[in-house]
């Protein structure tokens, strides 16, 4: 016993401690399907007994657990005569063995009364047991007969000549653990004593244990040296006269007392208790060898548990009732949860059938539809819930519930006694509270019936009930309206319906498998969190800026800054992203003031707050001091419709000329990339494929004023190359409005009051629609636009894409975006006028050409070459920038571009146009070096009037404000 683990357990529900020893072997992942040894001492011993035997059996491919029982060794000592009932006994030895995890391959081994204990194991716990061993005290069969002590000792003593349980007399007198431990050597020797007995027919036989057990008042005599017994000592059998043995026992049993195992009438009660459970014993022996059948109402052995049910304690019946029913909602509830919730789905058949133009089909008109759904509250209330589940299923979404209740039908069971998933003892636990039910008295049961109606009428709770009823019927009601009501929002049919969906528990963040799903992300439909979405959203935009090279350490980046969401939007994930990684830019602000009253000057108020809490210069421009012109004036001027086309214009020209006030080479715009499909759209509609390739492109180059060099000798010009770039260009216009929201940035989120009568905005409807059928459609067609931009010829007439020429390596190409790109305004909120703006300029210059020459019109037709700087030839100082008038007389602000050096553009094909007076085609300046099935190449020279980049002799800008300013009406002239 040395080497065995030591440890004890409190059991419930009587908080008990039980001392008990488990062998090396016992831990062992060789023997863990070993049988195990249930080592139970008798009285007066504790687990200690076994020490002899130990070293023996563990020979043997077993594992041991020796337990000291209640009263005795280091378990506790209760004294209270109930706590000893075996079978509570046996119970909490099998809490130790759950403590062990032993559920299977038993043998309990029992010795003197543990014997008894080890049968109440075995007869209780049988699905454990693997055998069982008794020494010393047969095992009793149970029989129906109460014990009783007095009539017991009659029986024996008529069958036997002697009183077999005479010494109970002994056990259960008042002051036996006093006596015993008084005299507790002579105890110890009365109980291992051995006495030959002298009778012929007995001869050399131990007959010690019938004199001193069944001869009355033997063992007090004994024990306490007197009567017959006064001067003499038995002899002790030949293990009893070990003396390290009876030294240690003595020890133990003066350590642990006598009192538990003896108190009061213990013992008494317990052979009681032995036999007056024999009925349940009786009737689980005789079912052991029998085939298991169910139980049933009546049935004898569900008359055995409920004796038993009704023996147990008080705590017991509570803790079993909460097992019971714990066990049967976990087999009930969810069939009835699914069952409900599909009863609610099918509810909603009626409104979702509305949606889908169940009126229309059905011809229905006016108050039809109301008429049919108060049919069917009247079928409700005259037939209740049954006849209500049928009349409002629609066999198509009603099938899935028709499947779960035939299914239900299997599993749910009717009646306790023919459930197949109770044990017998839970059969019958739950019948024997049923009858308890059914069994309880009704002190009015001899009452009339009308009685009962005016007993019935004065419960307040009838009145609750019917309450409820109502508002459950006004609920359904509203259910059947309620997509309806939605729908008269201005969503259409397929939101309105999702809308309206029944509520579902929320599912985790597939990212962080921690909190709440909160977003549901176009791009790849992902249900993730709001922390997840902002931390993944910026390092997106990380990924496309590294990914295309768009900065370098110490650039100085002007935002395109409108207040706007999207400019909003970059400027907070440019500054987080540049503090996170360290990128060294020198960002600023650059804001536009078109001059929209009612518009831009609230925007502008947002501009100027994200400036102090960024900390980040802010410059603006406006269209007033650069073109003399507001666009609430163009607007009066020309009207709503085409004003995109002159802000356009105007915007590009003023991001360019406050770039390079602020000495910036670099501009990123808030383009996002429902603008990037809707550009590319628009380009496809109208035909314009060369555009392609630069609405395609994350960064495009565009080559702004031209600067005196002071340090030139010759008084040379330098050009400064503005660089634009979209970092937001892959964003969902959608997620861009989330991170806003999540972040909880300032914007100002109204649209242009010029904006409608756009072109874009037809483009714009169209992507929308697209985006609510198939969310990934925004990206396919960027995707698509790019890969339709390589078949398109170059200026040099190549072809990147399948029809052979060579596509660049570089990251991010650089489109050369000359002043012959149509605006906008970086943002959803400002617009582009479609092809109006080109069709516009090509118009005013071939009037005036039209009005020099008076026999053809010199039209520069426009080329791009990608990833090549300007070239610029024949460079000469040009005049200085005159001030522009007109606008009926009426002085405005000068046109205040820089001033710039012009030069001549070289290489121009000039298109033959036949005027009214020219008899025959007259040609000027025709360049037949190049190939005639090769498109020209472009050359940007500057505008005669302001000096500004052009691919024309007058900018689009100057082009414009002289139609503004001249007010006189446009002569078309239509080329072929």
């Amino acid at each position: 016993m040395e080497h065995f683990k030591h440890d004890t357990l409190v059991t419930k529900p009587h908080d008990l401690t039980y001392s008990y020893y488990t062998s090396p072997e016992f831990h062992s992942p060789t023997k863990s399907s070993s049988p195990t040894l249930l080592l139970v001492h008798g009285y007066p011993d504790d687990a200690w007994m076994w020490a002899g035997a130990i070293p023996h059996l563990q020979k043997l491919p077993y594992r041991i657990v020796a337990v000291d029982i209640l009263g005795f060794g280091h378990s506790s000592k209760p004294t209270d005569p109930s706590l000893y009932n075996y079978k509570k006994q046996a119970n909490n030895i099998a809490q130790i063995l759950d403590q062990e995890n032993v559920t299977a391959n038993v043998i309990p081994v029992g010795h003197d009364w543990g014997s008894a204990i080890s049968q109440r194991f075995f007869l209780y716990h049988r699905d454990r047991c693997a055998g069982l061993c008794l020494i010393s005290l047969a095992y009793q069969v149970p029989s129906p007969d109460p014990f009783i002590l007095d009539e017991e000792n009659k029986k024996t003593a008529k069958r036997f000549g002697y009183p077999q349980w005479e010494y109970f007399n002994f056990f259960i007198a008042p002051d036996a653990a006093q006596v015993m431990h008084e005299n507790m050597k002579r105890f110890y020797d009365c109980m291992h004593g051995l006495y030959p007995s002298s009778q012929p027919h007995e001869k050399g036989r131990d007959i010690w244990m019938r004199e001193i057990f069944c001869t009355p008042n033997a063992m007090r005599e004994y024990i306490t040296a007197s009567g017959k017994y006064k001067d003499y000592e038995v002899p002790l059998k030949p293990y009893g006269e070990t003396p390290a043995m009876k030294r240690q026992q003595i020890d133990r049993l003066l350590r642990d007392g006598m009192q538990g195992p003896l108190y009061e009438k213990n013992y008494c009660e317990t052979m009681a208790d032995v036999s007056k459970n024999t009925t349940e014993q009786y009737e689980l022996r005789t079912s052991f060898d029998k085939p298991k059948t169910t139980l049933v109402p009546g049935d004898q052995a569900q008359d055995v548990f409920f004796q038993d049910f009704r023996a147990r304690d008080e705590e017991w019946v509570p803790f079993k009732e909460k097992q019971l029913l714990r066990k049967v909602d976990m087999h009930l509830l969810p069939f009835l949860i699914i069952m409900y919730l599909l009863n609610f789905l099918d509810r909603s058949n009626l409104s979702q059938a509305r949606e889908g133009g169940l009126e229309a089909d059905l011809g229905m008109s006016g108050t039809d539809f109301n008429l049919a759904t108060s049919i069917f509250f009247v079928g409700y209330l005259l037939m209740q819930l049954p006849s209500n589940m049928i009349i409002t299923r629609f066999i198509v979404e009603g099938v899935i519930t028709i499947f779960v209740a035939l299914t239900a039908t299997i599993f749910l069971p009717d009646y306790p006694a023919t459930t197949r998933w109770l044990s017998d003892e839970e059969k019958a636990f739950a019948a024997w509270r049923l009858l308890a039910d059914i069994n309880e008295a009704d002190e009015r049961h001899s009452q009339s019936i009308w009685a009962g109606i005016k007993m019935a009428l004065a419960d307040y709770r009838l009145y609750l009930f019917v309450l409820l009823q109502h508002i459950c019927l006004l609920s359904q009601t509203f259910q059947y309206f309620f997509p309806s009501i939605v729908e008269t929002l201005g969503y259409g049919n397929i939101v309105t319906l999702l809308l309206t969906v029944p509520a579902m528990p929320p599912r985790q963040c597939e990212i962080c498998h921690e909190a709440r799903a909160q977003i549901l992300r176009p791009k790849n439909h992902a249900r993730i969190c709001a922390p997840c979405f902002i931390d993944i959203f910026e390092r997106e935009v990380a990924a496309t800026v590294t990914e295309a090279k768009l900065f370098h350490p110490g650039e100085k980046v002007a935002i395109g800054a409108s207040g706007g969401k999207d400019s909003t939007v970059l400027a907070s994930v440019l500054k987080t992203l540049n503090d996170r990684h360290e990128w060294g830019l020198d960002l600023v602000l650059l804001s536009v003031d078109e001059g929209i009253t009612g518009y831009r000057d609230h925007s502008l108020e947002a501009v100027k707050r994200h400036s102090e809490q960024y900390g980040l210069p802010l410059k603006i421009v406006s269209y007033a001091e650069l073109y003399g012109w507001s666009m609430d004036q163009v607007v009066a001027q020309i009207g709503k419709k085409g004003n995109c086309t002159y802000c356009g214009v105007f915007r590009r020209q003023a991001l360019d000329r406050g770039a390079a006030m602020l000495g910036v080479g670099h501009v990123v715009t808030g383009h996002n990339a429902d603008d990037a499909s809707e550009t590319i759209l628009m380009n496809l509609l109208r035909g314009d494929l060369p555009r392609l390739s630069r609405s395609t492109n994350i960064v495009t180059s565009t080559p702004s004023q031209a600067k005196r060099s002071a340090e030139s000798a010759q008084g040379g010009v330098t050009f400064t190359d503005v660089k634009r770039s979209k970092p937001l260009m892959y964003a969902y216009e959608k997620e861009i409005v989330m991170y806003a929201h999540y972040k909880k940035l300032d914007y100002f989120s109204t649209e242009c009051i010029y904006s409608p009568e756009a072109f874009r905005g037809s483009a714009r409807t169209l992507i929308k629609n697209l985006e609510r059928i198939r969310p990934e459609s925004i990206l396919d067609i960027i995707r698509s636009g790019i890969d339709m931009a390589k078949l398109v010829l170059d200026a040099d007439g190549n072809c990147k894409g399948a029809c052979g020429g060579k596509t660049s390596s570089k990251p991010a190409p650089r489109q050369i975006d000359d002043e012959q790109a149509e605006g906008g305004c970086g943002s959803s909120n400002g617009q582009e006028a479609g092809g109006e703006m080109a069709e516009m300029e090509k118009k005013l210059l071939q009037d005036e050409r039209a009005e020099q020459d008076g026999t053809e019109t010199e039209i520069k037709i426009p080329t791009t070459k990608a990833n090549e700087r300007l070239s610029l030839e024949n460079e000469k100082p040009g005049p200085p920038t005159a001030a522009l008038t007109g606008n009926n007389g009426n002085s405005h602000t000068t046109h205040q571009h820089p001033h710039l050096p012009t030069t001549e553009v070289q290489n121009i094909t000039a298109v033959p146009i036949r005027t009214k007076n020219a008899s025959r085609k007259q040609t000027k300046d025709i360049n037949t070096s190049a190939p005639p099935s090769q498109p020209p190449k472009q050359k940007l020279g500057h505008c005669e009037r302001c000096g500004y980049l052009s691919s024309q002799a007058i900018c689009k800008a100057c082009v414009l404000l002289e139609g503004l300013n001249k007010a006189r009406p446009k002569t078309g002239i239509e080329v072929g």
